[in-house]
């Protein structure tokens, strides 16, 4: 492991203690797992197209409703242009334009971990945890692995 690694791996660690602090949330690491990759659902995404997800249930993830967030490596594979991965807590009124998880280009593999907030079952009945879409003119492979969770 190089001095980078190390590096990086103690400031994410820190990000998720502040992070968790912050909110008062304790996080829970799993051991890491695969819960979505489009190369076995139906091939690449492109332009205004989107999936739901559910992560309670799997890869160690509480079903209860405590959890609030996932903490995942969102990743792009065989990408064909340049665009962007979107996510949001699922809302069924679709109001919520989520924020930007992901960019990628054409022909790279890109990654980012980043934390996925879920649809919140005090507030709303929810059918999904999660809505992700690319809104980019521009297609892309989605593998998805939780590393962890807040609740």
């Amino acid at each position: 492991m190089t001095v980078l690694t190390v590096a990086l791996a103690i400031l994410g660690l820190a990000a998720i203690a502040a992070a968790a602090f912050a909110t008062n949330l304790t996080y829970s690491t799993v051991e890491p797992c695969r819960t979505f990759d489009s190369r076995q659902a139906g091939g690449p995404f492109g332009f205004g197209d989107g999936f739901f997800l559910n992560f309670g249930g799997f890869c160690g993830v509480p079903a209860d409703g405590s959890v609030k967030a996932v903490m995942a490596n969102v990743i792009s594979v065989n990408a064909s242009g340049t665009g962007y991965v979107r996510a949001t807590a699922w809302d069924p009124t679709f109001s919520s334009p989520g924020a930007t998880i992901l960019n990628f280009n054409d022909g790279l593999v890109s990654s980012n971990a980043v934390p996925l907030p879920l649809c919140d079952v005090t507030v709303l009945t929810c059918d999904w945890d999660v809505d992700l879409w690319i809104p980019a003119a521009a297609t892309s492979n989605i593998v998805i692995d939780v590393i962890g969770y807040f609740s």
